[in-house]
């Protein structure tokens, strides 16, 4: 089956995530109790779904309410909210998901860092896919990003294809020797190590982790490994604004989002604000946090006019939006786009990347 049969036999499907759904649930209850979980139970108020309640595993969370919703554990539930369908609207997804399927009688997943941020969007994906695939240079990008659309809409893995390449490093489109980096997310810094060892180290790559924890284990492993001459561990965030920011942090688990109710305080720069904060000129632009993409272009439009770097952007379905973005800043921004994850099954297997340079 090509690439455009992947996409077009969709239609017929069912559909596994949660947006196509949502006009079909009157009754929900919601599974993760922060901004993620708000945020939702917004949205589906729009749609004219009632939330009847929130689950959370804190136990502090338990017996209380947010505007007017009670919050319960699932221990502690009554029992005729576990006969009510539930959307996971957490960042550790991939864990919850089998708590709530041995627990309740229909499962979804939270489309705000999966598939589609709406019903309207998959329609509209839909509609244009022919237009999303031709912004990719070559036949092995389009067939990867519509099997994996594919799988993450169908819940079928044979629709997925895994890219010959290693993670992060295209052939046409990764970090040359003698260059600059900003990396946006770097959480412990496994990633940002192995771009500097693919350079043999002659390289300048600046770190970003916002979180104090993962940076100080970044620092750790960033010495350990002896390469404090080529990586410049930096405790801050990006995002659209430069100043004092919230941060929904998962746990230990690394998923983490700017959210106006998180509960840690961050410093964000803008990439363009950061760049002339610290006179950095660089040479490809990359991110592995989850929901960057949706700010990350927009706060590096002067970096990306001026520099033309190369990005190297992880995402789900952000892959059109991050593309025409990109080349309304830089027309002749060539796009490409990957996918790495050999596990099957899991919500976070739906995530490719989109590389880009400018030619």
């Amino acid at each position: 089956m090509n690439y455009c049969e992947r996409i077009k036999s969709i239609d017929s499907s069912p559909l596994h995530y949660w947006p196509a759904a949502v006009e079909q649930e009157p009754r929900i209850c919601i599974f993760g109790a922060g901004g993620r979980g708000r945020e939702m139970a917004a949205f589906l108020r729009t749609q004219g779904s009632e939330v009847v309640c929130f689950f959370d595993n804190a136990p502090e969370k338990s017996n209380t309410q947010i505007d007017g919703v009670p919050v319960y554990t699932p221990d502690n539930a009554p029992e005729q909210m576990l006969k009510l369908p539930v959307v996971i609207c957490t960042h550790a997804q991939d864990v919850v998901f089998f708590q709530c399927k041995a627990r309740f009688r229909k499962v979804f997943l939270d489309f705000n860092s999966g598939i589609f941020p709406t019903p309207t969007e998959i329609r509209t994906f839909l509609e244009n896919h022919d237009q999303y695939l031709d912004m990719l240079e070559d036949d092995a990008s389009k067939e990867c990003f519509a099997g994996l659309i594919a799988a993450s809409l169908t819940a079928d893995d044979s629709y997925r294809i895994v890219s010959s390449y290693r993670p992060w490093s295209h052939p046409e489109v990764r970090l040359a020797p003698g260059e600059t980096m900003i990396d946006v997310g770097s959480f412990r810094g496994a990633g940002v190590i192995q771009f500097s060892r693919s350079v043999g180290n002659d390289c300048n790559i600046f770190a970003l982790e916002p979180h104090p924890g993962f940076y100080t284990d970044m620092c750790e492993n960033i010495d350990r490994e002896g390469l404090t001459q080529s990586i410049t561990p930096l405790c801050v965030g990006a995002g659209p604004n430069t100043g004092v920011s919230r941060f929904d942090i998962m746990g230990n688990t690394g998923w983490a989002h700017l959210s106006p109710v998180g509960g840690t305080v961050i410093y964000t720069y803008t990439i363009d604000a950061l760049v002339e904060r610290f006179g950095i000129t660089p040479n490809v632009l990359a991110s592995g946090a989850l929901g960057a993409e949706k700010f990350l272009v927009e706060c590096a439009e002067k970096t990306i006019r001026k520099h033309k770097p190369k990005i190297i952007i992880g995402t789900h379905a952000g892959a059109p939006l991050i593309m025409h973005s990109l080349r309304k800043l830089v027309p002749e921004y060539k796009f490409y786009y990957g996918h790495h994850n050999m596990v099957m099954g899991l919500s976070l297997n739906s995530r490719g990347i989109v590389y880009a340079i400018a030619r």
